[in-house]
């Protein structure tokens, strides 16, 4: 398809680079990359192209933070061709030394999507996350002479409601915020980090997530949130495809497919119809009553809780938005008929209803059958978020992942939907000391690249997945995490199009001027809100 979605990432970087001079240092060198998604304000408009935020791999693969994949198959953050481990202090940051200062993280606790603990204490039975955390607060605590402290808060005390009373009471008890569903959250509360002394295009902070937050349509940078290698919960919401390796070597060894799956998704060649044509290859009316029932033990091509966020998944995974970038304004519009081709979203639509209209695949009503369904031999895909993979506890569990198939070869990159479930980094306004937060948020952050997130990509490739390939294909899947507010904000056009794809029945053409002004009218709102809070 010709130019599929002249939409998103195209001058990921150029924005970032461009927007956020007045951030911090000057931005990094980079290399830039044929996009797949143009942003404009019409379709004909030429652009600068980049990578999905823009940065470039000396080695290996990058991912949406821009961050790289080193040779030696040890994935890391921003490993751009430097030799710093994390172990050391960041050569930029030599004189930096806190005097005992004491940071405090409120993160959140509420059962199965807590935030990853900021400054666990070690018990002798932690998992290897848990020990790079360890190690890396410990190593920043050591470093740069600071004290590192969190407060595990509920619904009914969110760190949020913590940085109010703090304000509202002449007191400053709390640093840092991270809260699920708060993405975008903007008030005068929290902290412009724009405006302080920090490098915003360092890659250890998300590019992809700066620029979707970044209100700066009149050249005034405002960003209240940040997220990198230390918000592991914003990977865990990356929605995933997964296959179960035993079924898909028993379909190798019936000569009922050759597509060797890894090597397909690295030559860029997995799309919707290989997808499809696995699919047909795997599903099997094991009783022969000529129905297709899971509970009646059939097997299916795919598999996915019954809650509509593999519709959205499949649409970002197409190059699909709702909200882009708009190059002549600077704004993150809705898309449309001035912004992108129409009728190649439409008709993209049209083949991802394909998948979910094939009699090889159902939505299982059960989260826990569901997720049963990655491993029990029912299905050869199952969908969902990456932490539900480990929350498997089949010892003999054989299963790993894929990106979401691409549109068709054409389209360069894959993409992955960033779920509502993830979460954003806030600061506290309560905060007086704002120079040794800018300084300790990039520590902070550069230590979680090198130190943690290695280690957690290592943790679902040995101990979820137990697959060498596995690794690469995450970062293949992070690569092109994408953060979209008209689905993020539910606006409206992303939740349209997951009901298009689920139906069949495919209104885009028709709706998407309603549906756009829609959104825009909320994106406006949300800009004003944002530029009132700032000051302007």
């Amino acid at each position: 398809m010709k130019r599929i979605l002249s939409l998103l990432i195209a001058i990921a970087m150029l924005v970032v680079a461009v927007s956020l001079v007045a951030c911090g240092n000057d931005p990094e060198t980079t290399t830039t990359k044929k996009p797949d998604v143009t942003t404009s304000s019409s379709k004909g408009d030429s652009t600068t192209s980049t990578d999905n935020d823009g940065t470039t791999a000396s080695s290996g693969t990058t991912d949406g933070n821009g961050t790289t994949a080193s040779t030696d198959n040890t994935t890391e953050p921003g490993g751009s061709g430097d030799d710093l481990s994390g172990k050391t202090k960041h050569p930029d940051f030599m004189d930096v030394n806190f005097n005992g200062r004491e940071f405090v993280f409120a993160i959140q606790k509420k059962g199965d999507w807590d935030e990853y603990p900021i400054a666990p204490e070690a018990t002798g039975e932690d998992n290897i996350i848990t020990e790079a955390s360890i190690n890396r607060t410990k190593t920043v605590e050591s470093l740069y002479n600071c004290k590192i402290k969190e407060i595990q808060c509920d619904d009914n005390a969110t760190g949020y409601s913590l940085i109010s009373t703090d304000i509202q009471t002449g007191k400053h008890t709390i640093d840092f915020a991270e809260y699920q569903y708060s993405l975008g959250r903007a008030n005068a509360d929290l902290v412009n980090f724009a405006k302080l002394d920090i490098d915003l295009t360092h890659d250890w902070f998300d590019q992809s997530f700066i620029d979707t937050y970044n209100v700066n349509d009149d050249g005034v940078n405002r960003i209240f949130q940040l997220s990198g290698p230390w918000n592991l919960i914003s990977y865990d919401a990356s929605w995933m495809l997964y296959f179960n390796m035993t079924v898909y070597e028993a379909l190798l060894a019936a000569g009922k497919t050759n597509v060797d799956l890894y090597q397909t998704v690295k030559d860029g060649k997995w799309t919707i119809d290989v997808m499809l044509g696995m699919m047909d290859a795997t599903k099997n009316d094991v009783n022969g009553d000529q129905k297709m029932n899971y509970d009646d033990g059939d097997v299916f091509g795919l598999t996915t809780y019954g809650n509509g966020y593999m519709n959205n998944a499949i649409w970002f995974g197409i190059g699909g938005r709702g909200a882009i970038r708009d190059t002549a304004t600077n704004k993150i519009v809705a898309v449309s008929k001035d912004t992108v081709d129409v009728a190649a979203l439409s008709a993209a639509i049209d083949k991802a209803s394909k998948l979910v209209n094939n009699e090889g695949f159902t939505a299982i009503n059960s989260i826990d059958k569901a997720r049963g369904s990655f491993t029990n031999g029912q299905t050869l895909f199952a969908s969902e978020c990456l932490a539900a993979a480990s929350l498997v506890d089949d010892e003999n569990a054989n299963f790993s992942c894929v990106p979401f198939p691409k549109y068709n070869e054409e389209q360069e990159s894959y993409y992955t939907m960033v779920c509502n479930r993830a979460y954003a980094l806030a600061a506290s306004a309560a905060i007086s000391d704002l120079d040794n937060i800018a300084s300790f948020i990039e520590v902070f952050a550069f230590h979680s690249q090198k130190l943690l997130y290695p280690e957690y990509v290592n943790y679902y490739k040995t101990q979820v997945f137990c697959d060498d390939g596995a690794g690469e294909m995450l970062d293949i899947v992070f690569k092109g995490r994408v953060w979209d507010m008209d689905y993020l904000g539910n606006m409206g056009i992303t939740a349209a199009v997951a009901g298009y794809i689920s139906t069949g029945k495919n209104m885009f053409s028709k709706a998407i001027a309603s549906k756009s002004a829609a959104t825009n009218g909320k994106l406006d709102d949300y800009r004003a809100n944002v530029k009132k809070v700032a000051g302007k």
